[in-house]
């Protein structure tokens, strides 16, 4: 026999264990704040029972510090005593200010005190309204679902019959990881995210979750909670209002919970493909107070997860901006974080790979820096075209139109020599060639997928303006991980508010989860000692360290293998330089060509700590690089 938990709160905390069939008996004892458990069991207490709950309610400023989960875009900041906070305090220290009559919570710009409401009825019915929507997209019908309203939320019930779930112990993860996909929340840094359903509460499918039985009376509304159906959402929240309002009589009551008990026995046939769908959703982490609450330019709240790595592998490493909290607390919450690297994409390459300390870091700002001509965009496109199949891609060009984009591709991913191309469409032999290089576009189409979004000099940008980017990349298809290239910018576009113009670029990557590559065009003399870090070295991490994951300084030079060499061994060694160039043809395929050079990629910043440099053979013909040695880069 099923039996349910019951909690009523008037006039104080009672637990009761019940069986189904007398809960009328109950609600009648405690008619006031009378609530279930969200799940039901039988005598063995290992399987779970009972239908998947879906509540939407009012969210004050109060409830979004302590709800357990991130808010996309959302900024909060506490002020009290007339001053804001530099940082939100760790968790167990937020109540004292939420308890006092001068706190105010500043939610994008916006002022509330603790108790006033952020997300009304009106999103709560916007929200419940888009649920319901994607619970129909993927087969269920009106008949497998019920809903309740009181003034202060809505509440969607679906059988788990239609739902083809029987009793399992499983029951409560498999029902979080639907109501995820249905409300479009995400996992951002081992803790839940809110997208865009903001009222939907995160607990339900919890063990531990308590709801609201239908017939009992909201305990802070005073009003009963009652079933509503499609007319109410046909004429909008005032329908609610005017339903919710009404006070019941006891019967009343009792026949809410007698139809609620006649829904969850009513024969559902399982929705087609739902056992599928549900092997194949991702988990995302529990909503949980711990000890702090996170905030960056997307943050209310942090959670402690217990996810195994691999399953967080694409999410870099937790980020505790605006957390002011004691060390202790911080390598508790996410001490194997901190054990291992952080989480990246892999490079073009498995030398720059390794010293990169497992590829571009997801969340972080990658620059590239180096004279004009010496391979900065032929590295980025090289590392957009293998990235592409595996993440959506956003490359911003300041020099090139989609045209050149195309050639430069469609040579790239053919090994087509781009030089010999370009002239020879003028020559003798020009049609034939003009039909290779048409070719060669029909299988760069081929390969691509849909992942790759361009956008180069017919945009008409004057300057570099991190606002347009950005804007650009909020248009991004939603995934884990998404690059943003920009490429060719002048070190002229930054004038005086580099530091401003970075950091909006990196407090976007950490939010949003961008991998952000982005190559300056600087002006530098000769290196002389390119295994040493030297003095315009220590101009560039003065400019660019503080906002930077990386800085790599591209010298390309014909003499660059002979001076890698002689710097390595401490004099010019001809068999070395010989074993360097068969090893640079045998990477090559055999194609060495007249614009061969070599470029020194000098890794002159990482957070990881590294200080790298590669020597790389480089084929501008074909916008190809190959790694050739590599060695730690020293301080003078």
């Amino acid at each position: 026999m099923k039996t349910l938990e019951f909690i009523t709160f008037n006039p104080e905390e009672q637990i009761e264990i019940c069986e189904l069939t007398r809960v009328p008996e109950v609600l009648k004892e405690h008619t006031d704040s009378c609530y279930r458990s969200a799940f039901f069991s039988e005598d063995n207490k290992k399987n779970c029972f009972g239908p998947l709950t879906l509540t939407f309610a009012i969210r004050t400023a109060k409830d979004i510090l302590e709800e357990g989960c991130e808010y996309q875009d959302t900024e909060i900041k506490l002020e009290t005593s007339g001053h804001v906070l530099p940082a939100l305090p760790a968790y167990s220290e937020i109540q004292k200010y939420l308890e006092t009559e001068d706190t105010y919570v500043h939610i994008n710009g916006h002022i509330y005190k603790p108790n006033s409401e952020v997300y009304g009825f009106q999103q709560v019915y916007d929200d419940a309204v888009k649920c319901i929507d994607n619970l129909k997209k993927i087969g269920f019908t009106n008949e497998s679902m019920v809903i309740y309203a009181t003034p202060d939320d809505i509440t969607v019930e679906v059988s788990n019959l239609a739902l083809g779930i029987e009793g399992n112990e499983e029951l409560p993860s498999r029902y979080y990881k639907l109501l995820c996909y249905l409300a479009e929340i995400k996992e951002v840094k081992g803790r839940p995210q809110k997208t865009s359903v903001k009222t939907i509460l995160l607990n339900t499918t919890q063990t531990n979750s308590r709801i609201l039985l239908p017939g009992s009376i909201h305990p802070k509304m005073k009003r009963v909670k009652v079933a509503v159906g499609a007319s109410h959402f046909a004429y909008g929240i005032a329908a609610f209002s005017d339903t919710c309002v009404k006070k019941r009589t006891q019967e009343e009551c009792i026949q809410e919970t007698l139809n609620w008990l006649n829904f969850l026995e009513k024969e559902q046939k399982p929705v087609s493909g739902i056992r599928e769908l549900l092997d194949k959703l991702p988990k995302i982490a529990l909503p949980s107070k711990s000890s702090k609450v996170a905030t960056s330019i997307s943050s209310v709240a942090s959670t402690k997860t217990d996810k195994p790595k691999e399953e967080n592998d694409q999410i870099s490493s937790k980020s505790f901006i605006g957390v002011f909290q004691p060390l202790k607390n911080e390598l508790e919450d996410a001490n194997n974080d901190f054990k291992n690297l952080p989480s990246g994409i892999n490079a073009f390459n498995s030398t720059l790979d390794k010293v990169l300390g497992h590829g571009w870091s997801i969340g972080g700002l990658h620059i590239i820096l180096g004279n004009r001509e010496k391979g900065k965009a032929s590295l980025l496109l090289q590392q957009t075209i293998i990235s592409e199949n595996k993440m959506p891609v956003l490359y911003i060009s300041y020099e090139q139109s989609l045209r050149e984009f195309v050639v430069n591709s469609s040579t790239l991913v053919n090994g087509i020599n781009k030089t010999e191309l370009i002239a020879g469409m003028t020559g003798p032999n020009a049609e034939k060639i003009k039909a290779t290089f048409g070719v060669a576009v029909d299988k760069l189409q081929t390969k691509l997928t849909n992942n790759l979004y361009f956008s180069g000099v017919e945009a008409g940008r004057t300057s570099f303006n991190p606002d347009e980017i950005l804007e650009l990349a909020s248009m991004l298809p939603e995934s884990q991980k998404r690059l943003i290239v920009i490429e060719s910018v002048n070190e002229e576009d930054f004038f005086d508010n580099i530091n401003e113009k970075l950091q909006k670029l990196k407090a976007a990557a950490m939010s949003k989860n961008y991998i952000i590559l982005m190559s300056i065009h600087v002006k530098e003399g000769l290196v002389k000692r390119p295994n040493y870090i030297e003095e315009f070295d220590i101009d560039y991490l003065a400019k660019y360290q503080r906002f930077s994951d990386t800085i790599i300084n591209i010298n390309t030079d014909k003499t660059n293998l002979r001076r890698f060499v002689a710097l390595v061994k401490g004099q010019v060694d001809n068999n070395l330089i010989t074993n360097l160039e068969q090893k640079a043809l045998q990477f090559s395929g055999g194609k060495r060509l007249k614009n061969d050079t070599y470029s020194l990629l000098r890794l002159i910043h990482n957070r990881n700590g590294r200080r790298d440099m590669i020597l790389m053979l480089y084929q501008p013909d074909m916008g190809r690089f190959f790694e050739l040695a590599t060695v730690p880069l020293s301080r003078a």
